[in-house]
């Protein structure tokens, strides 16, 4: 159509959606579950939350467990009714801050190479969870400063930082907080969701992996070499570094349960330095030793008795991947091996 911009009559292509329908996809056949004609100088978010409050309040909370819909979607307040739907936010172990700008981040219900999509409510980019890296948007190319961190148990956390701050489950929304929506997603011998791309058969693909990188250099860590070892001690980009794992960690993705889940094990990885002296370590079933000072040290690299009591080891940033994931975004990642 012909319209007037910045004074001049220019030819414009406009695009408009007239009808707005949820459905559910997961079936042979998409069912309907309800349908909203565009009014008047409504646009087809406005329509989409329209309709969604409406479902919301005949089917009840949480009718459906994820929501997908195009990018003509993807706006804050879409996204934002969304989750007050139920439906789980995601949060990343990395620096919100970039260039001095704080951001807030929630899942934008997508995935890459079956791996999470997240968008910051600032700019509505998006960023790819395993690379931390805006994929979509004015930030595209911008990557956020991966902290360390890790996933252990309950028990190991509170007994190391026993003052430590816990998440509320009192959040002033329903949810279903300790249950699995995902039973069985991380069985060994099963296949990556979603995922379609090329494999590398050095490992199976649902193997958990420690992953580092430093200078140019990526390695793997695969938990069933862990487990067997205990403490692998290595050189990643010419830097040392050590490897400590224990078992006692309840995966996440195996029973609805989330406490039931088959024992997986806990990693983190450490410079193996204090007070610039390189110390070697040694498994000795559940506890881990330094050999030189013979003090015990947790997953957590604090040491709990011994001359080193209460000294930390530096944490080195490291990931907790799926094999497959990892190996789409470094191919060349060196597997560790006894």
């Amino acid at each position: 159509m012909q319209r007037h911009v910045d004074g001049e009559s220019r030819l414009v292509t406009e695009y408009y959606h007239r009808l707005v329908v949820i459905a559910v996809v997961s079936t042979p056949f998409p069912i309907p579950l309800g349908r909203r004609f565009q009014q008047p100088g409504e646009g087809e978010g406005e329509c989409a939350l329209v309709l969604l409050r409406a479902l919301t309040a005949r089917l009840g909370r949480r009718f459906v467990d994820v929501l997908v819909g195009d990018a003509l979607y993807c706006t804050a307040p879409v996204v934002q009714a969304v989750e007050a739907l139920g439906l789980d936010r995601w949060n990343t172990s990395a620096n919100r801050r970039l260039e001095g700008q704080g951001y807030d981040f929630g899942t934008t219900g997508r995935l890459y190479k079956s791996a999470l999509v997240i968008y910051d409510r600032q700019t509505e980019s998006w960023w790819w969870q395993v690379s931390g890296k805006a994929i979509v948007g004015d930030l595209t190319g911008k990557r956020l400063t991966v902290l360390p961190s890790q996933i252990v148990s309950w028990a190991a956390f509170r007994g190391a930082r026993p003052g430590g701050k816990v998440l509320s489950r009192e959040t002033g929304h329903h949810r279903p907080y300790g249950r699995n929506p995902y039973v069985g997603y991380d069985h060994i011998n099963a296949s990556p969701f979603l995922y379609t791309g090329e494999r590398d058969p050095r490992l199976r693909p649902m193997e958990r992996v420690v992953t580092v990188s430093i200078r140019g250099e990526d390695v793997a860590y695969p938990f069933s070499r862990l487990e067997r070892v205990g403490i692998v001690h290595d050189t990643v980009g010419g830097v040392p570094i050590v490897v400590f794992f224990q078992k006692g960690t309840a995966s996440a993705l195996d029973t609805s349960d989330l406490a039931s889940g088959q024992d997986v094990g806990a990693a983190g990885v450490f410079m193996p330095v204090i007070d610039g002296r390189r110390l070697t370590f040694t498994a000795r079933g559940m506890q881990i030793a330094d050999d030189q000072t013979k003090s015990t040290w947790n997953i957590l690299g604090q040491a709990t008795a011994g001359r080193l009591s209460g000294r930390r080891l530096e944490p080195v940033v490291h990931g907790n991947h799926f094999w497959f994931s990892w190996a789409s975004y470094r191919p060349g990642t060196r597997i560790w091996s006894p």
